[in-house]
């Protein structure tokens, strides 16, 4: 028997989970898809590890504000507090998004160049999708893989899709 999830994450993790060579795959490719400011910008997948609602409400006061990514790095490295510091990766998520924003839209609007000539400029953040099918026991060796750090440490976000996974996965497993 053979399973299908559609995954959610971001292109890094989706590299990852991407190896498993026995599921077939179909992704969302980001070859023709326009992700400039005008059509609503990047769509970045945030890390599990990182306080979404921290980076919420980050993007909207940077973006109510019209803050550049410029202003937004010297703010950063002017200021000290406490706040910054505890929440210093999600700063620094929030500034690179930005500067990514910034960099794939001045290539698309600014210099007309071609979409899939730009993808190169997407940061591993951007948010992907993708079908994965698979039978129970190679799902069963995935989860292994990353719930049980067999082949190494696994990411956060990729032990997180593993345990996802497992809800389902363990209710087809013949005992």
């Amino acid at each position: 028997e053979r399973l299908t999830f559609l995954i959610d994450t971001n292109i890094g993790t989706m590299r990852e989970i991407n190896r498993y060579r026995t599921h077939s795959i179909v992704e969302q490719s980001t070859r023709y898809c326009n992700y400039s400011r005008d059509k609503g910008g990047i769509p970045f997948s945030v890390p599990c590890d990182m306080d979404y609602d921290y980076i919420c409400s980050l993007e909207k006061k940077v973006t109510e504000e019209g803050v550049d990514w410029k202003e937004y790095n010297n703010t950063l490295e002017n200021v000290s507090s406490e706040e910054v510091k505890t929440h210093i990766n999600e700063n620094m998520f929030v500034l690179t998004s930005l500067f990514s924003n910034h960099i794939y839209t001045t290539l698309v609007n600014g210099y007309n160049r071609k979409l899939d000539d730009v993808r190169w400029s997407l940061p591993l953040t951007t948010r992907t999708k993708a079908y994965h099918t698979a039978t129970i026991r190679d799902w069963m060796h995935f989860i292994d893989q990353r719930m049980a750090n067999m082949s190494g440490k696994a990411h956060l976000d990729a032990q997180f899709i593993a345990k996802e996974v497992f809800k389902y996965v363990h209710k087809y497993m013949k005992i």
